[in-house]
């Protein structure tokens, strides 16, 4: 999966001979089928040993994340629960698993799928509040809470709980900076979900600039639909700053790398949506038509479609407006 030396592993505390060896033989074995297929050692039934199971569920999970099949990454993590394991081994696995759980929460909400958004919300605080407690005083302490505390942080922020959600965020930043290994700093989606928040705290308290400063730093650090999401928000701050270039300019940018991601169409709607409300307001009605009714042509039915409909009726009445945010 992984050339030996090329992706680092996971092993937070490499002091044990035993533990470290243990960790080559599995990223050896993975990167013979890398890229493409998981190629996990074959261990006799005597040589398999908790760690070593764990380890692999932990690989595989990563495996599995990076292709999208999440849930399949959530089942190996939660297997990762043994009293017997390496206190730091069981942490990377609730770490992991925190990250996956708040992400994977907040696709579901803005997909709408509210009841499944709730159940992996409910799952991931109860995991981020023990582990905030869980490991304290170790080196790689910090890389474990402060991805707990930008999950809380950011979860508490769209249920509309402010304040406690700036505990947490500015918790978030503060560990992050302690961590000292370049490599877990490599891991900055969940500095992005800060960031992200941020904006939209600056944002609702009428600081157009600021927020837009935070949106920057959230569109460097995200990845995939959660930066396309930073772009929109991004977007709509320039609107409201009258900058409607600059918003075309950057949703041209942001609708360019979501259709190369092949984000879903939800995603893409927004994208198009203040696309199309920057054409607006630059007299380009013919552009926003366009991409409207793009918009309508593909994917599922979502919010976004009905209200590019709306605005395509009332340009049909020779009633033109600009389609409504949402």
């Amino acid at each position: 999966m992984w050339p030996i030396g090329w992706y680092h592993s996971v092993l937070f505390d490499k002091s044990s001979p035993t533990l470290r060896l243990l960790d080559r033989q599995i990223r050896r074995a993975l990167s013979r089928g890398y890229p493409d297929d998981w190629s996990p050692p074959t261990f006799t039934v005597g040589d398999q040993t908790v760690e070593s199971r764990a380890l692999i569920a932990i690989y595989h999970a990563l495996y599995a994340s990076e292709r999208d099949d999440w849930q399949l990454a959530v089942a190996e993590l939660r297997s990762v629960n043994s009293n017997d394991l390496s206190e730091h081994v069981r942490a990377r696995a609730h770490q992991l698993l925190v990250q996956i759980l708040y992400t994977n929460s907040l696709f579901m909400m803005a997909e709408e799928d509210l009841n499944s958004s709730e159940t992996l919300e409910r799952e991931c605080r109860e995991l981020a509040v023990h582990a905030l407690t869980a490991y304290p005083g170790y080196p790689w302490t910090a890389a474990v809470t402060h991805v707990c505390h930008a999950a809380l942080g950011t979860l508490d922020f769209y249920v509309g709980d402010v304040e406690s959600s700036l505990i947490h965020l500015r918790m978030a930043l503060a560990e992050f900076n302690e961590i000292g290994d370049r490599q877990e700093r490599k891991n900055r989606q969940n500095v992005g979900f800060v960031n992200l928040c941020y904006g939209s705290i600056a944002e609702g308290r009428g600081d157009v600039i600021g927020a837009s400063e935070w949106y920057s730093k959230a569109i460097a650090n995200l990845s995939g639909g959660p930066q396309l999401s930073a772009y929109c928000y991004l977007g709509a701050a320039l609107l409201k700053a009258k900058d409607p270039k600059g918003a075309r300019s950057l949703m041209r940018k942001a609708l360019r790398e979501g259709t190369q991601q092949r984000a879903s169409e939800i995603v893409l709607d927004r994208v198009r949506g203040f696309l199309a409300e920057a054409s607006i307001q630059l007299h380009d009605d013919q552009t926003a038509e366009q991409l409207l009714r793009e918009s309508l042509s593909s994917g599922p039915d979502s919010p976004w479609k009905v209200r590019a409909a709306a605005w395509l009726a009332a340009r049909a009445r020779q009633e033109p407006r600009r389609p409504p945010r949402g």
